[in-house]
């Protein structure tokens, strides 16, 4: 109609610029109806994108062994195809971005530790990023399985930008202590969506330091699912970076589950941190005391 709107801190403004409006490449839907799937970069199945795409220009790096680079009794490792129905099990993209990476790479890694196995070593799972001026997407899948217990270490490192859906799923009575070590380079822009699925009565600890370069720009998306009485933790720091957005949630969806945040920031000169949190009780019947 001759303006575009962009939403900027909860305020739409329209622009009458037409050579403005022309660049504006979104897509516009009128009144959804109830119950239908949230648009998702510019679609409504979270998996087609507008024609107006990042290109790829370079591939990322991983790597799944333990601390000393030797495989892990227990644990293995595939290469499948994002359409294997184990991908999304945990949630599917709800942003742009990770729209974007979901569609922009037709393969997937999954990390399963076996039903019942307690490692007594972690696994770091290392990503090297595409190199500077590169592109690259990619998505990753952690299984821990019935009853296995497993600290998973995030070893991420390199340049270029990155995109990235990075699944969790701890299945029944299983643990998962996750701790993400982040030294991107000075270049870097890091982008990803974290999705967590915690089964009946397992828990996970998520913890994750970032003290980067004061010119890194780090925007996380990072959301749980808690089924019945299973516990979800995030303990997050965040002292480093020139931009961060980074709002872990939790989603309670099944009676007696818990969750806990712990998040603590401290910003200089120059820096913008953009930090928050946020539980949320998904019942389709009233809770029941505990």
């Amino acid at each position: 109609k001759g303006y575009a709107g962009f939403p900027v801190s909860g305020q739409w403004l329209r622009c009458t610029n037409q050579e403005l409006v022309d660049q504006h490449a979104a897509k516009v839907y009128g009144k959804a109806a109830v119950g239908a799937l949230p648009v998702v970069g510019g679609s409504r199945d979270g998996k087609s994108m507008p024609s107006k795409g990042v290109e790829v220009t370079g591939s990322v790096g991983l790597t799944v062994a333990d601390n000393d680079g030797n495989p892990v009794d227990g644990v293995s490792v595939e290469n499948v195809t994002t359409d294997d129905p184990r991908i999304g099990e945990a949630g599917e993209p709800r942003d742009r971005v990770q729209a974007q990476a979901f569609t922009s790479t037709d393969t997937a890694t999954i990390v399963t530790v076996a039903k019942e196995r307690e490692l007594e070593t972690p696994v770091v799972v290392k990503m090297t990023g595409p190199g500077e001026d590169k592109v690259a997407f990619a998505h990753t899948q952690i299984r821990v399985e019935r009853f296995a217990r497993a600290i998973v270490v995030l070893d991420q490192v390199g340049s270029g930008t990155i995109g990235e859906n990075v699944e969790f799923i701890v299945e029944d009575g299983g643990y998962l202590e996750v701790i993400t070590v982040q030294d991107w380079e000075d270049d870097a822009a890091h982008l990803a969506g974290h999705h967590l699925k915690v089964g009946r009565d397992a828990r996970v600890r998520y913890t994750t330091i970032q003290n980067w370069s004061n010119n890194v720009y780090n925007l996380v998306t990072k959301r749980a699912k808690a089924e019945e009485g299973a516990t979800m933790e995030w303990v997050d720091g965040n002292i480093g970076s020139k931009v961060t957005m980074k709002y872990p949630a939790i989603w309670l969806t099944g009676q007696h589950a818990r969750g806990e945040t712990l998040s603590v920031a401290f910003a200089g000169g120059g820096q913008h941190l953009g930090l928050g949190t946020g539980v949320e009780v998904l019942l389709d019947e009233p809770a029941r005391p505990t």
